[in-house]
Formats: structure tokens, C-alpha cells, sequence
């Protein structure tokens, strides 16, 4: 068996066959960074979803979520709010301040959207109807039109955004629509 073939007889052959092996390496190259690229993300998006079980999975929060959710369920008008007792304010507006941040992330784009619709989605409904007499009682009479926008802004289009997304009937709906 003759390898003589293999061995380059002139500069344009030793050339092409230089050529050839750069196109490998850049290719291993890309193979590579795309790996590397892909585990960086996933170690983002762990850290980022650690982050969001520290907000809204910690005991005082998750305490103050079943006290609203279970023991509290009243969803007073504007005029009755003055009556609640400061304590229980409080926890409800610690409760919304949390969320509110879970939607600043999410509207910046850094937590994992289907991570978070899959783990806290009817959370994040049921808390937004029972929250929101207080959060809109909190913008008119603290003068702060933004208090917890991003809790709105969670509760709203994202909501509706994630459901056309992971939702059978939305996907199927939004065809005929």
C-alpha cells in the first residue's frame, strides 16, 4: 500500500492541505465554544432561578402567600383598606414588593420565563386579584404611580404571553383568531 500520495509534492499541495486542517480546528474550535457557550447558560439560568426561589420561596414569604391565599381571602374596597390592620398591610405590601421584583426581572429579560410560568403562573393570578385593591389604593394615596407595575405587568401581558406560548388551546385559538 502506497502512502506517497499523502505526503505533499509541491507548496500549493502542502497549501490545500493546510487549509483543510485549519477548517477542522475552527470547526472543533466552534463545536467547542458552542458547548461551553451552552453550559454557561445553563449555569445563568440556575443561578437566576436560585434567585427566584430565594424571593418569593422563602418562609416569611411563603407564609405571608398562604396567610393571603387561605386565611385572609377578603378583597376589600379602596374605603375599607383604612380599617385593615397596619400588620396585615404590611405583609400584604412585602408580599407585592417581592413579586414586583420577580416581574422587573422577567421584563429585563434575565429569569427563565417557562421555568417561572410552570412553577408560580396561578400564584401569580390569584395573588394579582387579591393584591391589587391595595396596590392601587398604594398608588393613589402614596402619590406613586408605579408601585408594583412589574406585578402588574407580571400578572397581565406576560401571563397572557405565556399562555398563547405553552397553552394548547392559545396555539390553536390564535390560528383562527
Amino acid at each position: 500500500m502506497d502512502i506517497a500520495w499523502l505526503i505533499p509534492q509541491n507548496l500549493t499541495e502542502l497549501s490545500s492541505l493546510s487549509q483543510v486542517l485549519q477548517l477542522i480546528v475552527v470547526t472543533f474550535g466552534f463545536i467547542y465554544g458552542k458547548r461551553q457557550l451552552d453550559e454557561l447558560v445553563k449555569a445563568r439560568n440556575l443561578e437566576v432561578t436560585r434567585e427566584l426561589i430565594d424571593e418569593i420561596g422563602n418562609e416569611e414569604i411563603r407564609g405571608i402567600r398562604t396567610w393571603l391565599m387561605h386565611e385572609f381571602n377578603k378583597t376589600p374596597s379602596l374605603s375599607a383598606i383604612t380599617a385593615i390592620d397596619k400588620g396585615d398591610l404590611d405583609k400584604i405590601y412585602k408580599l407585592a414588593v417581592a413579586y414586583d421584583r420577580i416581574g422587573f426581572l422577567v421584563s429585563l429579560g434575565i429569569v427563565p420565563e417557562n421555568n417561572l410560568y410552570k412553577f408560580q403562573k396561578d400564584e401569580i393570578r390569584l395573588l394579582w386579584e387579591t393584591c391589587q385593591p391595595f396596590i392601587f389604593y398604594k398608588r393613589t394615596q402614596g402619590k406613586r404611580p408605579g408601585y408594583c407595575s412589574h406585578f402588574e405587568y407580571l400578572s397581565g401581558d406576560w401571563l397572557i404571553k405565556m399562555e398563547r406560548k405553552y397553552n394548547p388551546r392559545w396555539r390553536w385559538f390564535g390560528r383562527c383568531l
